[in-house]
């Protein structure tokens, strides 16, 4: 007969990738029961089309479906609501109880339906189809669990013209039973059966007015109990009652079979003279044995109470000597107190007549002092001054005086004389290349690692003739005045600093560019007195009303030619980095210290050109990257325009591979690290590595190295 749409069709798959499959069909049901499938009802090569399967299925993977009409495919039809097959185990030479208990005491290897979750059934002697049971899976194979409550009452079905059971091309066998359920069965252990059929037999015997027998009287109770549930209708309960009592009469039949073969064989070998002569010398042997282990073991016991015996007067003798020596000295010591207590009243009886001879001359002291104090304010001596609280002074002083800037060098490049600056302090060239690109981007270089103080002076000795200062950062920074030097709890109050940006500011305006460096710029909370001022056009601070006396200016604006960098402190008093801080500012490692300059280097002054837009290859270098990273990470647009100026600025410096290991070191790391943490900050860098340029092999090592040593400062 035809197949057409709708029909249940079983087949196994021959081919599957990640985007469809095909199935060869074995079995289809058209309405008539199931039949064998003929390869001309699917045109054209006897195959159906599964596109995208849902199941996790493989070539010779068994599975029920059904059919559909195919939109354009090569075949026919395409597969619709498919399902794995159940899987069927054949034990058609045991009984279902001992079918179960092959199935509680063995392991047998999971196939991917059971891995997937299905319920299994067991095809037992007589046709019984029983299940379904749900399996155990440990270590790649599969039991009934022993303990299972579904066990108390298994589905069975008689016969197997209607449960659809199949035998596939792989030798194993599959069902999906269609007829109704013929009962239900216990399968628990035989203990277990007998406990309930024995209750059963006593509340159906108790109805029927029977007499419950003693306990040697159990099985003629349980027969009985068979015999009437046999009569009256064939009830589901009373059906299930029935077989479960049938199982406990065999078991009983079974036990007593076990029984008196054992009794027979035992009688039987009690008469043979050779056996009997066997067991007469075994249990002379095992007498004997039993003798001499009872002897060695009260001998090994007197030997222990004896050795306990010892010890325990070894224990008194000490303890008898201890008392004497220890009552001795409790006399010499009560002997001491008594003394000490004589010694101590005659000193305190000493002491307490000094005291109120020395407070008996006080109070004529002060009795002389007071008359003599009222008689010289009576003529008008020793009036007392009001006290003022000394005025606050706010210098701003040049830190960079008696250095003017040099003469910017034209024919020397910026990366000759950064390379040379690097070499006079032992820092590498890349470092001096990343510092000058976000300076000249307008970004603040935020150096951290032991090295980061000699890069500095090494950027500031070929661009600025070696004029650096610092100002420390503290722990109670919350505003930008307090980059001022003033306090912004106190405005009219200074701190140690008080005058160093201004003062700074007039010394570039004057004498040439000059590096200013926030000295653990994270001691403070940088969301409140570092990124509000970042975020200014100008960089400008507006000085408070109360302080711009004291200042001399309503707001102060930085010259160009005023370079700022920051260096990062690391310990438990640091405040955690704001992640927001990376749409102003870049990070960049300098693990390892400078050497000692043996020679003063050649300082030298450059022409900074500021980045005037993003560089048509920066902002691809960038695109690639936003896309590469989107999928794993949403980056905002304030950390796209950083990595964009920053790339530009080192368009002259570095080639587009070391472009790119500089933006993921000094920009995407720092803001993963500072927004993420644990195994999420390990995951996101791992997935950051694909974009690294495969130039050394343990650069994977490093990053997440960096990446660690970055959320330390940091977070």
């Amino acid at each position: 007969m035809t197949v057409k749409p709708g029909t249940r069709v079983v087949g196994m798959v021959d081919f599957r990738n990640d985007r469809f499959a095909f199935v060869t069909p074995l079995y289809n049901d058209v309405g008539t029961g199931w039949t064998a499938a003929q390869p001309e009802d699917y045109p054209s090569r006897g195959l159906v089309f599964w596109r995208q399967p849902h199941l996790d299925v493989s070539p010779g993977s068994a599975v029920a479906f059904d059919l559909e009409e195919g939109k354009g495919e090569r075949d026919a039809y395409t597969v619709r609501n498919a399902e794995f097959l159940t899987p069927l185990l054949d034990y058609g030479l045991f009984s279902y109880d001992e079918a179960l208990e092959r199935l509680t005491t063995s392991r047998l290897p999971a196939g991917e339906e059971v891995l997937a979750g299905l319920d299994i059934f067991a095809w037992c002697k007589g046709d019984l189809l029983l299940g379904p049971l749900t399996p155990r899976i440990e270590d790649g194979r599969f039991y009934i669990p022993s303990d299972s409550l579904r066990l108390e009452r298994v589905p069975y079905r008689e016969g197997h013209g209607e449960n659809a059971i199949f035998q596939l091309p792989n030798s194993r066998y599959y069902c999906a039973p269609t007829s109704p359920v013929t009962g239900s069965l216990d399968c628990r252990s035989d203990a277990e059966v007998l406990k309930t059929a024995l209750r059963d037999a006593v509340s159906l015997a108790e109805k029927e007015s029977i007499p419950v027998p003693g306990f040697l009287a159990t099985k003629n109770l349980i027969q009985k109990t068979a015999d009437l549930l046999r009569e009256g209708d064939r009830l589901e309960d009373r059906q299930y009652k029935l077989d479960r009592i049938t199982r406990a009469l065999k078991i009983c039949e079974e036990s007593d079979e076990v029984r008196t073969l054992t009794r027979e064989i035992a009688s039987a070998l009690r008469g043979d003279p050779v056996v009997k002569a066997e067991l007469e010398r075994d249990r002379a042997t095992i007498r004997s044995q039993v003798v001499a282990e009872a002897m060695e073991q009260v001998r090994k016991d007197i030997e222990t109470e004896n050795s306990i015996l010892s010890q325990l007067r070894d224990e008194k003798s000490a303890l008898d000597k201890e008392y004497v020596s220890t009552r001795a000295l409790l006399e010499k010591t009560q002997r001491e107190l008594e003394s000490a207590k004589n010694d101590l009243s005659r000193q305190l009886e000493s002491i307490e007549n000094s005291v109120a001879d020395r407070i008996a001359e006080l109070v004529d002291d002060a009795s002389d002092l007071l008359s003599e104090s009222v008689i010289l304010r009576a003529v008008g001596v020793g009036s007392s001054a009001t006290s003022t609280q000394p005025k606050q002074i706010y210098t701003a002083i040049d830190p960079f005086s008696g250095r003017s800037s040099l003469t910017p060098r034209e024919k020397t490049s910026v990366s000759k004389l950064l390379r040379a600056a690097g070499e006079a302090f032992g820092i590498d060239a890349t470092v001096l290349n990343r510092i000058h690109a976000a300076v000249r981007a307008g970004l603040l270089p935020v150096l951290t690692g032991n090295g980061g103080p000699a890069a500095l002076s090494a950027y500031a000795t070929a661009v600025c003739s070696g004029r650096i200062t610092s100002m420390p950062v503290g722990h109670d920074f919350l505003h930008p005045v307090d980059l001022l030097g003033l306090r912004a709890a106190n405005p009219p109050a200074t701190r140690v600093h008080s005058g160093l940006l201004p003062g700074a500011d007039a010394g570039v305006r004057d004498g040439g560019p000059g590096l200013l460096v926030l000295d653990s710029f994270n001691q403070a909370p940088t969301e409140s007195y570092l990124l509000p001022w970042l975020q200014t056009h100008d960089r400008g601070i507006t000085v408070p009303e109360v302080a711009r006396e004291m200042v001399g200016v309503a707001r102060v604006v930085p010259d160009q030619n005023l370079l700022f960098a920051a260096t990062t402190a690391v310990g438990t008093t640091t405040a955690p980095v704001s992640p927001d801080m990376w749409g102003y500012a870049v990070a960049i490692d300098v693990p390892k210290p400078g050497r000692t300059r043996a020679n003063s280097p050649t300082r030298t002054t450059i022409d900074r050109q500021s980045v005037s837009g993003p560089h048509p290859q920066s902002a691809s270098l960038v695109s690639k990257l936003e896309e590469s990273l989107g999928a794993i990470w949403v980056i905002d647009d304030g950390l796209l325009d950083t990595s964009r100026r920053f790339a530009t600025g080192l368009i002259e410096l570095q080639d587009s591979s070391a472009i790119t290991t500089s933006v993921l070191e000094c920009v995407i790391l720092p803001a993963l690290a500072t927004s993420l943490s644990g195994v999420n900050l390990t995951d996101a860098v791992s997935d950051v590595l694909g974009l690294v340029p495969k130039t050394d092999q343990n650069r994977p090592q490093k990053l997440q190295n960096l990446a660690q040593r970055l959320h330390q400062r940091f977070a």
